[in-house]
């Protein structure tokens, strides 16, 4: 996903001595991983008069994380307080879930480090990588083709089943990296109707990534 688009969202309520203002920092070890007290800065702030409370967003960025991880990583916020979706999803309904998956259940132990063998996971055949990351990567998909961020490489996720970073230029799996690439220039090359009918199906079909995330 790229980083100046809308991302994937946490929320969680706090309790504050005094009203907030938008650039305010907040910090507290119990909901932060980090040691110091960097804090959260408010971008945006609301009230809501229905709801007596103010709604306010913050971003934290991360770079160079292996896909395998992302559900992990969002497992660790949540044990420390957050909930996965936004504080906007009280105010519309969320898309059934009827993505169905034909991966195998298990992949083969070659000896290889678990977290190189995660890193190669995106530009695996979907059929020699673990079921829990197929399902991952069509969460991801539904993600991005919901936030529009990326929709593009979300489409070619989609329809090849690999992913490839876009500095990666090496010679290795060149045919595959060609397919994506192509399918990539196929979404960019559609009709604004046909990419909104596509988003809008994905988000039909595809796997809830909350529902992944709460089965670890």
């Amino acid at each position: 996903m790229t980083e100046n688009g809308r991302g994937i969202k946490l929320t969680r309520t706090i309790e504050l001595p005094f009203a907030p203002f938008p650039g305010l920092a907040i910090y507290s070890n119990q909901f932060d991983d980090c040691p110091d007290p960097m804090g959260f800065v408010i971008k945006e702030l609301t009230w809501d008069v229905d709801r007596n409370t103010f709604l306010s967003s913050t971003v934290l960025v991360n770079h160079g994380m292996p896909i395998a991880e992302i559900a992990d990583e969002l497992r660790s916020w949540i044990d420390r307080g957050w909930r996965l979706g936004s504080y906007e999803d009280k105010y519309g309904d969320l898309h059934p879930d009827v993505y169905e998956d034909e991966s195998e259940d298990s992949v083969a132990d070659d000896g290889t480090d678990e977290w190189e063998l995660m890193e190669k996971y995106p530009t695996m055949s979907p059929r020699k990588r673990p079921r829990e990351f197929n399902r991952l990567m069509g969460a991801l998909v539904r993600v991005m083709a919901e936030l529009d961020n990326d929709s593009p490489a979300a489409y070619a996720m989609a329809k090849t089943k690999l992913y490839f970073e876009d500095e990666d230029k090496s010679t290795q799996d060149y045919p595959a990296r060609k397919k994506f690439e192509d399918a990539k220039r196929e979404y960019t090359d559609m009709s604004f109707d046909e990419q909104y009918d596509w988003r809008e199906r994905v988000q039909r079909t595809y796997p809830r990534l909350d529902r992944i995330v709460e089965q670890l």
